[in-house]
């Protein structure tokens, strides 16, 4: 008797041991097969498919649909960069000011709502947050390929990003949700998200080029409709309808409110820096720099006294998060600057045409691929942040190769290694800072995390840009002379290079667990049967009937 309780003990243990969310999951898919009888039985495996989940078809789709959301927003800024001039010439842009604003419009309209987007998700429905930006965005699209003045242009690229900033956290916490954390299906499943992220850029570079010599610039936003047509049927169809499960609180609006307010002024301030008559020295910008910083201020010391605030401050609380936020903050911008200096490099040094620009970008599609099968196989191996380490130094290399590089420079000898490192670096460091972020949180706050980290990726690339115009400009870098140019380019890359070394340093600070040396759910087995089989009417545990669970506890029946 005593050797059966403790065997007993034994398995109650391996019991404990096991994700409680994984265990609930697999009893609400157990509970909701009706047609299966009692004995319907559900194996317990961290790292098996998610329970909501079907097939492993069904589940690429589910990551393609989520992933679709942040692909888009990336394709949509990647594509204005090599499209701004066939863009300004048809609608009578000509000056730097006014095509800026292509791109910033969106930016400012995705970046004020994102934080907003992530809370209402985790509040109302992940799914449903995801379809309504994913219309908004389409219908956008659709409408911006008709756009007849600048004033039309604006308009509906700030719709396209308040679009993509709605649906991005919403998918991004539907993923973060799905799967338990530190786990090697999750790591493949933000490996995808990474890759549609950085390769979806790649592509919005070689789109505009194409469609702005071969077609129109009209088709980009065209293409991008249809696109984002197939994301929404897929957020019909493919999602399942459990990512519609409300959480309790009520929304934030003042928070709401004075987040909005003080990012958008924050980012236009830094934003409209670089075309202002006297730079940072124009009276309005520091002056909304001020009032965004004070905004932003209050908004947080609400977040206080709200009962249901619009950004928990405990989120910067969570493991690594707020040390990750920081490496972002560095390392993301810089990324962004020195894919939109080589591209004014190749226009207006090597004077390229948009469709050669756009092959020049070749190897960064191919090495972006590659990036999938690598960035897996070094997690196997090696905790999050070595791998982090290894694609911040990968973003490095580019900066000091950039700033080398003269109108007589071959592409082969400087550019094109530099692109296609910068590819890989890019790669990882939205992989593993959306790991670390998603590890960090717990389920009810993943769309919540994924807001504030979108958030950050719209804030360091507004940031950036300016302050590497800014410094390129004092350099030269707003003359008419080929080697002015050149010299201003350089300058911005070597304020890069400082920014990524910084963040190398904070990566080393990063703490993590060890990661377990299982191999495979096989080789997880422990010397008691590991294998759980669960069934609605009697839940059997190993080799023991008489074992059964009752609100949460366990108990023996002879």
């Amino acid at each position: 008797m005593a050797g059966h309780e403790m065997e007993l003990d034994d398995r109650i243990g391996t019991v404990d041991m096991v994700d409680q969310s994984a265990f609930r999951d697999s009893m609400d898919a157990a509970k909701a097969d009706s047609t299966t009888a009692s004995f319907t039985e559900v194996t317990l495996d961290r790292e098996g498919r998610p329970p909501l989940l079907r097939s492993l078809t069904h589940e690429i789709l589910f990551l393609i649909t989520c992933a679709t959301a942040t692909a888009l927003s990336s394709l949509s800024v990647g594509s204005a960069n090599t499209a701004l001039t066939s863009i300004g010439n048809d609608l009578h842009m000509y000056d730097a000011s006014s095509l800026s604003w292509i791109v910033s419009a969106f930016s400012l309209a995705s970046g004020c709502v994102l934080l907003s987007a992530g809370r209402a998700a985790d509040l109302y429905g992940r799914r449903k947050v995801f379809l309504v930006g994913g219309v908004i965005f389409m219908v956008a699209c659709i409408i911006c390929g008709f756009s007849k003045n600048k004033e039309m242009m604006y308009t509906l690229r700030a719709m396209q990003g308040l679009g993509a900033g709605i649906c991005t956290p919403a998918g991004v916490g539907m993923i973060g949700a799905m799967y338990l954390p530190d786990t090697r299906r999750k790591e493949k499943a933000f490996g995808l998200l990474g890759a549609a992220s950085a390769l979806a850029f790649l592509t919005g570079v070689l789109l505009g080029g194409i469609c702005s010599q071969l077609l129109s610039w009209r088709w980009i936003y065209w293409i991008m409709s249809i696109f984002a047509a197939l994301m929404v049927a897929g957020g019909v169809f493919v999602v399942p309808k459990e990512c519609d499960v409300r959480n309790p609180g009520n929304l934030d609006w003042i928070g709401l409110g004075l987040s909005v307010v003080g990012i958008s002024l924050l980012t236009y301030s830094v934003t409209a820096s670089t075309d202002a008559p006297h730079s940072w020295r124009t009276w309005y910008i520091p002056t909304l720099l001020v009032i965004s910083i004070l905004v932003i201020a209050l908004f947080i010391a609400s977040q206080h006294w709200q009962a249901d605030p619009m950004m928990p401050l405990s989120v910067w609380t969570f493991p690594n998060f707020a040390l990750m936020m920081a490496i972002v903050f560095l390392a993301w911008g810089v990324f962004e600057v020195i894919t939109v200096y080589i591209v004014l490099y190749f226009q207006n040094i090597k004077e390229a045409t948009p469709l050669l620009t756009s092959a020049y970008f070749v190897p960064d599609v191919i090495f972006g691929c590659l990036s999938i099968p690598l960035s897996a196989l070094l997690l196997r191996w090696l905790q999050k942040r070595w791998v982090l380490c290894i694609g911040l130094i990968f973003l490095l290399i580019p900066t000091i190769l950039y700033a080398l590089v003269t109108e007589h420079t071959s592409y082969w000898a400087i550019p094109f290694p530099a692109i296609s490192i910068s590819a890989v670096g890019g790669f990882f460091l939205y992989t593993i800072a959306n790991l670390f972020c998603s590890s960090s949180a717990p389920p009810e706050k993943q769309s919540l995390v994924g807001g504030v980290f979108n958030t950050m990726l719209q804030i360091t690339t507004a940031v950036t840009l300016a302050l590497a115009a800014t410094a390129a400009n004092s350099t030269g870098a707003d003359e008419s002379g080929k080697e002015e140019k050149a010299r201003g380019y350089h300058t911005a890359n070597w304020m890069c290079c400082g920014m990524i070394g910084l963040a190398i340093v904070l990566c080393l600070l990063l703490t993590e667990k060890p990661k377990p040396k299982v191999e495979s759910a096989e080789e997880g087995r422990t010397d008691v049967d590991n294998r759980m089989k669960r069934s609605v009417g009697d839940l059997e545990i190993g080799q023991d009937p008489g074992l059964h669970r009752t609100d949460g506890n366990y108990s023996h029946s002879a």
